[in-house]
């Protein structure tokens, strides 16, 4: 690629101090993080499925017997934690560490547009100290392989583009199909991923034209821009899809995408009928249509209608307040197991077959003109509304709650297993899959004396809580909580999690009355119904049923943990920094402009915000679209923005060292001949 270099080379004394102090902050984020654990979670759509496929994986049954629930999801994750497990590292060690080997290649990439290195250094700090780093890699989501995958993507492309040897391009280019293909296979985002690979090239071309060497490099630019990365993804997706063929009957990565079911749910969201509603793209008067027009569909009428509907119209009322229906996040699942109760996923094969014959009847139906209908190519089941205005009612307001997940985190950074919530295997699973330490796993008892107090909150979803109150290891109460605070606070983040009426009065005090010093106790829930939820006394919380809760403060005791203080500062503080490096990044980028200060910067710099941008601004997009028609987020799913909020630090560090010591360059020059 003769010509292809906009770049220099990075001195190699730079590059050891960089290292150097990357490794200071990288033994910095394992002390932090290094007595975390995967948390055992009971989510069959997506966490427990993580596991159970990386656990018939490793059984050699691929991703086990079949069922509704084999090919809901695609295999780049639980291949990852196959692959952890083989190391015999923790999965949560070894998350991390790819995190921080992928937020130092990516900073040396920002060095190869003539960033300073001690930006570069601080954009390494920025995302391996991410609140959202220690939240959400502390959970078996795909999320976490993918935002270093990405990292590592955007960070081969600008090697790609600083090359200057074919021989170089070429490794370059095979580095970026490996990531690309993990991205690929990791997570159902794959649109997004054609935008960046066919922008990197446009830009590049663009820059080859300008220099005039476009001529004679088109091809091989597009190539390694394009061609070999593509060629990469595409022959792992074959082999992916080659294992399910052979195992499972179905050429496919996943079933959410096969063609039966993506024509099945196409030809549903096309019948026209009843009220558009907003977060209901399938309502009930759109499902008579269908019962009507499609004898197969009418098979799960009675599955969908009293079994599956119920089940999953609690999860949209508790969400987002729909309380006949279920929303569009949510609607997939439950036609699926419908399908299920019906008894069409006796094979892969079998399950395909009863989709494709519903979307073959109702297009039919469609096309004779038995009912009203009308051809949306954008319509997605389980997304957005068919009808697509209907997703822009409330935009501005998801676009708010998505921006502000930059600045805000979930402060609950060390959590450990819940016992009220998984079972014994379920956890023993998580061990053996994930390497987990046991010592890490069980909640982090507090030991109480004489004269300590203990506060929080909580919340019975179905058993109203009617006292509280602690006892020792030998059944004696320590001290007893029988009336409850007012906590607007509770009150308002329980309403944002879909409870209809949660009581103001949830907070509870308790002092305890011991004989003895330090001893252990447990903190128990007593039910109206008089049944009892133990547990442990630590400073931990509950978010799901059958009780809510969360132990605030411990006065009197003595139990600092300084991990958990720097853990908290950081999420106190990070958000902070954020806005103030956003009003900076925005003067700095006004200022370029006004004194016309582009000159003399490298345009791989530009080409790389600009790349950034995109990933960053595409994702949010995505996302707000889907908070509007779909399921409302919270801070707790910063996970889904986990992957461009460390990106997005790093644009704003960028722009700041980029244009400010330029500012203050030509000021001092003023000043000198003054």
């Amino acid at each position: 690629m003769e010509g292809a270099s906009i770049s220099e080379q990075i001195p190699k004394s730079k590059l050891v101090t960089f290292w150097m102090c990357c490794f200071g902050l990288f033994l910095i984020k394992l002390w932090l993080i290094g007595h975390n654990e995967i948390v055992a979670r009971y989510m069959p759509h997506d966490q427990s499925w993580f596991l159970r496929a990386a656990e018939n994986i490793l059984a050699g049954r691929w991703l086990g017997p079949y069922n509704s629930m084999t090919l809901i999801r695609q295999p780049g994750y639980p291949l990852w934690i196959v692959f952890a497990h083989l190391t015999g590292i923790p999965l949560r060690i070894a998350s991390e560490l790819l995190l921080l080997f992928s937020a130092g290649v990516f900073s040396i990439a920002w060095m190869k547009t003539r960033l300073s290195i001690w930006a570069a250094i601080i954009i390494f700090a920025a995302i391996a100290f991410h609140p959202a780093s220690i939240r959400v890699t502390n959970e078996m989501e795909s999320e976490t392989l993918y935002a270093p995958a990405l990292l590592m993507y955007l960070s081969g492309c600008v090697f790609l583009c600083a090359s200057k040897r074919l021989r170089s391009s070429f490794g370059w280019s095979i580095f970026n199909g490996f990531w690309l293909a993990i991205l690929w296979n990791t997570r159902h985002e794959n649109v997004l991923l054609l935008l960046y690979v066919f922008f990197w090239a446009a830009f590049l071309f663009g820059w080859q034209r300008r220099r005039g060497f476009l001529s004679k490099n088109w091809l091989s630019l597009a190539a390694h821009t394009v061609g070999i990365p593509l060629l990469i993804v595409m022959s792992s997706v074959f082999l992916l899809r080659l294992g399910n063929l052979q195992k499972y009957g179905l050429f496919a990565t996943s079933e959410m995408f096969a063609p039966g079911f993506s024509e099945f749910n196409r030809a549903l969201l096309q019948i026209e009928a009843g009220d558009a509603r907003p977060y209901v793209p399938l309502n009930e008067a759109m499902r008579k249509v269908a019962y009507s027009i499609s004898p197969q569909f009418k098979k799960i009428e009675m599955p969908f209608e009293e079994k599956a509907k119920p089940a999953w119209t609690a999860h949209s009322c508790r969400n987002i307040g729909v309380c006949d229906d279920v929303i569009g996040g949510l609607v997939v699942w439950a036609l699926r197991d419908a399908v299920s109760i019906a008894g069409f996923y006796s094979s892969a094969q079998e399950a395909e077959r009863f989709y494709n014959r519903v979307a073959i009847e109702l297009s039919t139906g469609c096309e004779r003109g038995k009912y009203r209908c009308s051809k949306k190519p954008w319509a997605i089941l389980g997304f957005a509304h068919p009808k697509f205005s209907m997703n822009f009612i409330n935009i501005t307001k998801s676009f708010e709650n998505l921006v502000r997940m930059f600045i805000e985190s979930d402060q609950n950074f060390f959590q450990k297993d819940n016992l009220l919530t998984t079972s014994p295997e379920l956890r023993q699973a998580y061990d053996r899959v994930a390497n987990r330490r046991a010592a890490w796993t069980q909640p982090e008892r507090v030991y109480v004396s004489d004269g300590s107090r203990v506060e929080g909150w909580v919340y019975g979803y179905q058993d109203p809580i009617i006292r509280v109150l602690l006892r020792d290891s030998v059944g004696k109460v320590l001290g007893v909580s029988s009336f409850f605070m007012p906590r607007p606070d509770v009150r308002m983040l329980l309403k944002g999690e879909g409870e209809i009426d949660p009581p103001l009065n949830s907070g509870f005090s308790i002092d305890v009355n011991a004989s003895e010093a330090n001893i252990p106790a447990d903190l128990i829930f007593v039910g109206r119904s008089g049944r009892e939820f133990v547990i442990p006394l630590s400073l931990s919380s509950n978010f799901s049923s059958p009780i809510a809760y969360a132990v605030d403060a411990l006065q009197g005791l003595r139990n600092a943990d300084t991990r958990r203080e720097v853990a908290m500062g950081l999420g106190k503080s990070y958000g902070k920094w954020v806005s103030i490096g956003t009003a900076l990044a925005l003067i700095a980028i006004l200022l370029l402009l006004a004194f016309r200060l582009w000159q003399g910067v490298d345009p791989l710099f530009f080409g790389f915000s600009a790349m950034l941008f995109l990933v960053i601004s595409t994702r949010v997009a995505l996302f707000t679209v889907f908070d509007a028609s779909s399921a409302k987020l919270n801070v707790g799913h910063i996970r889904y923005l986990y992957p461009v909020v460390g990106i997005y630090s790093s644009l704003i560090i960028a722009w700041v060292f980029t244009v400010f010591p330029r500012i203050f360059g030509e000021v001092r020059t003023l000043w000198s001949k003054r």
